[in-house]
C-alpha cells in the first residue's frame, strides 16, 4: 500500500465536531510546495483566506453549509 504524501487541513473545530467530514477530491497543481505534505493545508488556507479562488472547495463549501450557489 502506497505511503499517505498529503497531511489533510484539520478545521479548529474538528475535534468536537459531529459528524465529522473527510472531502477527497482535490489536485494540486504549480510549483512544488517546499514541504510537500502541507501542500493540502496550504491550498486551504490561502483559499479560507482569500487569496485563491478555487473552484472545488467553494462548491463543497456551499453544498455542506447551504449557502446559495
Amino acid at each position: 500500500m502506497p505511503e499517505i504524501v498529503f497531511q489533510p487541513w484539520i478545521g479548529t473545530r474538528y475535534r468536537e465536531a459531529s459528524p465529522r467530514l473527510l472531502i477527497l477530491g482535490e489536485s494540486h497543481y504549480g510549483e512544488p510546495h517546499p514541504e510537500p505534505s502541507e501542500s493540502t493545508i496550504t491550498v486551504v488556507e490561502r483559499w479560507r483566506s482569500g487569496e485563491w479562488k478555487i473552484r472545488y472547495l467553494l462548491a463543497a463549501a456551499r453544498l455542506l453549509s447551504g449557502l446559495p450557489r
